[in-house]
């Protein structure tokens, strides 16, 4: 089965973020995840700017925005201002305030500096130009220290933040940030490790010996008497101090993915982590840090700042605050992290086989699902693409480098047995009892082909058919369907040799992912959303249902009645399909860099996020038992007016007979706005119920996308509401 993306992947880190593993059993109360209690309450989602480092003070926040500086009142810390922004050309890379004063470090200029005390917004009054790239500072006793600037430390007199000076410069290569401790101060090389500085004497800074931790250093904060360094490759180490000079690595502490800021709140130390969110570190022990909590937020993460009881969070896309403190169930527990991305992974007993995008098939005991362990790796030519297990064998469909049966009768010493299909691009890989489905292009002749594979060291073709643009399969029975090109096509390979085309449907756009579960197939369209389709006359598949609150869907998969849709952008949606024909949204999660598929093994839900590995949590709940229900009439019809709305839309419903209703408002990550109507009885006939886009404490909701989700007696309907700010 094919995981992987349309995507190329340039980011050579992958992580395994693994979460309790429950039944594969039909949901129930007691062993099922709530997504939306995982989730952060998001007290402010933001207006659409991408913030690269955050500063506070008092009542403001400062933001480095594409373009410049943006002020926010942060008088309430949960509904910031925005005041206005200070135009500035080059990117922002650090924030620091020392007083009266703004230190800035702009990626393609070095240092500028602005005054906080002559009005709401900070004035320019001094710069210093540094030439490189200026990546990060510490100020303190009137020495500002500041990293980058062509791979040095510059030590700058800023006594009079007006007049400037640069007092000296000290080598360090690929300087990438800072920290001071007393008199010595510690620069993180993003090609060498931890330069030891002594700036006792500002004019004469006096460098030690160069601490390798054999990983590039793009972080650092001193906590408890102990340096933490985040590395590029996604580790927090332990750094031993004792002896400020000569730091010795102590411990480490694998991370989802790169570490982009470090900060400290309440006593704990906190990191931001680039494609997560926020993690909290116990350091109980110091030199063995471990999680302590972990804040999913969805997109990028680069700095916060820790105000009022709330985290402020730049990132790509807008400015978020969250409630640290929010007690929510953990949805992820560890990870672990694979060289450089997993492109699909399958699963035998307490065995994980994953695709490394670069270094072939790596095997995992998952025994411990918290704390795997790589125990063997197989290189392997091609690109990886998919993977399909049989009885002690593997098949990998591995692109250009044809298709790939590997030995795993000892699972932690595979070894190739055969490649065959050399040359032509193998894209996907089934294995239905002893037979082969394959899709691949062989000097341009696209195909689906069945082998028999009966002696699996020596696969046999037995036939083939045409499809163009021949890509992923998803199987059921002795039915095939296969992305094409501009849609997907059914295939009957019921006699193998002859191997026939039932029925085609176009797509309007790229197909990113399938399900065919009888004669019903649900098929992700890229940029428009998932479509269920009825095959019952293959020739003529027909659209019975749609759905498109997150259009960017990667991939699917079907558990207990569950549809799992997942979104390198929003996350992982859950949706009860047990009525194809009104597939209702359960619940929603987000999960960093979820964007290859998912997979369902032993209980538990994998999402394959390419960059990050794979990200593991529970099924989502349902309210009754899993199994397809028949279809029923709707007893309701649903609609809001004006919507798009701004601020009030009402929502309209009709009841064919008398029965509870309730009503509420969520985001598209599922989790709760607003309760619109507590379950009341309700008789048949016309109903209206208003939103005025204020959430349940009263406080108008940021612009975007919601759903009303009215409840009918057992049943749910929705409808999309677009509030316009």
């Amino acid at each position: 089965m094919r995981h992987g993306s349309r995507r190329t992947h340039l980011l050579l880190s992958a992580c395994l973020v693994l979460a309790t593993g429950l039944s594969a059993l039909p949901a129930r109360a007691d062993d099922c995840l709530d997504y939306g209690a995982t989730n952060p309450t998001l007290l402010y989602g933001g207006d659409g700017i991408t913030g690269t480092a955050i500063a506070t003070q008092g009542d403001r926040a400062w933001v480095g925005v594409s373009g410049g500086l943006r002020t926010y009142d942060i008088s309430d810390p949960t509904t910031p201002v925005a005041l206005g922004t200070l135009p500035l050309a080059g990117g922002i890379s650090d924030l620091v305030v020392d007083g009266d004063w703004l230190y800035i470090c702009v990626s393609n200029y070095g240092l500028r500096i602005a005054s906080l005390a002559s009005g709401p917004l900070p004035q320019l009054v001094a710069g210093v130009p540094l030439g490189g790239y200026t990546t990060d500072a510490e100020v303190s006793g009137g020495v500002a220290l500041v990293a980058g600037t062509g791979g040095s430390l510059v030590v700058c007199d800023v006594s009079d933040p007006a007049q400037p000076q640069v007092l000296a410069t000290v080598p360090c290569p690929a300087a990438s940030a800072v920290l001071r401790v007393g008199d010595m101060a510690y620069v993180a090389g993003r090609a060498a490790g931890v330069l030891p500085v002594d700036v006792g004497d500002p004019s004469a800074p006096a460098a030690a010996p160069m601490l390798d931790v054999g990983a590039d250093v793009i972080g650092l904060r001193e906590h408890g008497g102990v340096l933490y360094a985040a590395t590029y490759d996604g580790r927090l180490l332990a750094l031993d101090v004792a002896d400020p000079p000569a730091p010795t690595l102590a411990g480490a502490l694998a991370l989802p993915d790169f570490a982009t800021s470090l900060s400290v709140r309440e006593g704990a130390l906190w990191l931001t982590v680039c494609n997560t969110g926020l993690v909290k570190v116990d350091t109980s022990a110091p030199l063995a840090p471990a999680v302590a909590d972990l804040i999913e937020l969805p997109g990028l993460s680069y700095d916060v700042a820790h105000t009022g009881g709330v985290s402020l969070v730049a990132g790509k896309g807008d400015l978020r605050v969250v409630d640290p403190d929010e007690q929510r169930p953990q949805a992820s527990q560890g990870w672990f992290r694979a060289p450089s991305g997993f492109g699909a992974v399958a699963f035998a007993g307490d065995r994980a086989f994953g695709l490394d995008y670069f270094e072939g098939l790596l095997t995992l005991d998952v025994t411990d699902p918290l704390h795997p362990v790589e125990t063997a790796r197989l290189p392997l030519g091609g690109d990886q693409r998919a993977i399909a297990l049989g009885g002690g064998h593997a098949f990998v469909a591995a692109g250009l480098g044809g298709l790939h049966a590997i030995d795993l009768a000892d699972p932690d010493q595979p070894t190739l047995a055969l490649t065959m299909f050399s040359g032509a691009s193998v894209r996907d890989v089934e294995k239905v009892g002893d037979l082969l489905l394959v899709s691949k292009d062989a000097a341009g002749v696209e195909t689906l082909s069945v082998l028999d594979a009966t002696d699996w060291q020596a696969p046999a073709t037995l036939g083939a058919v045409t499809v163009y643009g021949a890509g992923e399969i998803s199987v059921a029975g002795t039915r095939a369907l296969v992305s094409k090109e501009g849609g997907v096509a059914l295939v009957d390979f019921a006699q193998p040799a002859m191997p026939t085309v039932l029925g085609t449907w176009t797509a309007a756009g790229g197909v990113s992912g399938h399900v065919l579960a009888g004669s019903v197939a649900w098929v992700a369209v890229w940029g428009a959303g998932v479509y269920a389709l009825d095959l019952t006359d293959p020739a003529l598949p027909q659209v019975i249902a749609t759905w498109n609150d997150s259009p960017w869907v990667d991939g699917l998969t079907l558990d207990a009645g569950v549809l799992y849709a997942v979104s390198m952008s929003d996350g992982v949606f859950a949706l009860d399909v047990r009525d194809p024909y009104h597939p209702l949204l359960v619940d929603a999660i987000s999960l960093a860099g979820a964007e290859e598929g998912l997979v369902v093994a032993g209980g538990t839900l994998f999402a394959i996020t390419g960059e990050h590995g794979l990200t593991m949590t529970g099924p989502a709940c349902l309210d009754q038992a899993a199994g397809v229900a028949a279809v029923t009439p709707r007893r309701l019809v649903l609609s809001a007016s004006p919507n798009p709305f701004n601020p009030r839309t009402t929502i309209a419903f009709t009841l064919d007979a008398a029965t509870e209703v309730a009503i509420d408002v969520h985001d598209v990550r599922g989790r709760h706005v607003r309760a619109l109507l507590a379950p009341t009885r309700l008789g048949a006939g016309p109903h209206a119920q208003a939103w005025d886009g204020r959430d349940d404490a009263g406080r108008p909701v940021p612009g975007g996308v919601y759903l009303a989700s009215v409840r009918h007696g057992a049943a749910r309907e929705r409808v999309k509401l677009t509030l316009l700010k």
